[in-house]
């Protein structure tokens, strides 16, 4: 009940607060957050003390609708070592939702709260790592997130989203069932002819699929939020990245030089058809915006894959000829893409890319 129930209730009724501090409604709102703090506070000491210490803090020093982005962040990280501590399957992921206030704009620091139904632990290049694959117990709106997974580089774990995953994997079911197949809805007259190449191997990887997509997403998800933690802030950066975005901001550069990374690393997990990994980047070149930091990932790896060049004068992909690259790297077999992809990224960062052994999988016990 505490974090299925009364953590996520008293989140949303600071959000609340926040929304109406400066109407006459406020008042009421304020009552609503001290009752929600109550029930919470008296919920989690009914478990231990030592969570009923650590809540006590939060709602406390949360009172201030401008506590400091770092004591947020530290009063979360100070909750969720009372909850490892008690061996209590469950992660709390500070954020800040920022919503519209009159003709400005207010900053709302809140958390997602998610239930852990798996742990990995790996070892790669000499250190360790863990993935924890969540189901998130609050609502998943306002905030807008809506990512397979996530990472950060402050935090030795990354976060796989099993909930996003299986309305991912929905969206792909219902493409592969479409007449003629296709990978996604096209944005554009010019991405049909792709899209539905590309449906031709989803329908493929789908029949061939005995227990569906959500396992091989989940795999593919998990190392590629690994590779993000094994990479750290100081990536090199990739020469087809400078080349390709030359004179751009360096914020854009690292972004893409980072995700380039973990796409491509991604599909050398084994145990998953990479094919997936191909259906997934491909989207983002056939309907996706030039503007758009995965649009440059896509093009970029895919150059990498095929060791060729697929956009124009100005950098603008070619989608006749991206769609070719895709549909000769989906005839390769598994073992010989997933070497594709270790080759492609070695030519992209130099070195060799690293092994991730997997050390662990366990699944926690109920919680409170």
């Amino acid at each position: 009940a505490v974090f299925e129930r009364l953590l996520p209730a008293w989140n949303r009724a600071r959000l609340d607060w926040d929304r109406q501090a400066r109407e006459a409604s406020g008042a009421r709102a304020l009552q609503e957050v001290e009752a929600a703090a109550k029930a919470l506070r008296e919920g989690a000491d009914a478990v231990d003390p030592a969570l009923g210490a650590a809540v006590e803090r939060l709602t406390t020093e949360a009172r201030g609708l401008h506590v400091a982005g770092r004591r947020w962040y530290q009063l979360v990280a100070d909750l969720n070592e009372a909850v490892r501590t008690l061996g209590l399957p469950y992660y709390l992921d500070p954020t800040v939702y920022v919503f519209k206030h009159g003709d400005g704009l207010r900053r709302h620091f809140r958390m997602r709260t998610y239930r852990v139904e798996r742990v990995g632990r790996f070892r790669a290049g000499g250190d360790d790592f863990a993935a924890l694959h969540v189901r998130r117990l609050d609502r998943r709106g306002p905030d807008g997130r809506r990512l397979l997974g996530f990472s950060r580089d402050l935090q030795r774990f990354a976060i796989v989203q099993v909930d996003e995953l299986e309305d991912f994997e929905g969206s792909l079911f219902t493409g592969a069932a479409h007449d003629p197949p296709r990978c996604d809805e096209p944005d554009r007259y010019e991405a049909q002819g792709g899209l539905e190449r590309c449906g031709e191997l989803l329908a493929k990887v789908v029949d061939e699929a005995e227990t569906g997509l959500g396992e091989g997403l989940a795999l593919l998800t998990e190392r590629h939020e690994l590779q993000h933690q094994i990479d750290g802030p100081h990536l090199a950066m990739s020469g087809a990245v400078l080349d390709r975005l030359a004179g751009r901001s360096e914020g854009l550069q690292n972004r893409v030089n980072r995700e380039l990374s973990a796409y491509v690393a991604q599909m050398t997990a084994p145990q998953v058809a990479p094919r997936l990994g191909l259906i997934h980047l491909v989207r983002f070149v056939l309907n996706g915006d030039p503007r758009h930091h995965l649009y440059h990932v896509a093009v970029i790896a895919f150059e990498a894959l095929v060791d060729r060049r697929l956009t124009d004068s100005d950098g603008v992909a070619d989608l006749d000829a991206v769609v070719a690259a895709f549909v000769e790297l989906s005839t390769l077999g598994d073992g010989a893409l997933r070497v594709r992809a270790a080759e492609a990224w070695s030519d992209l960062y130099g070195g060799g890319l690293p092994n991730v052994e997997i050390l662990e999988v366990s699944r926690p016990p109920d919680g409170a």
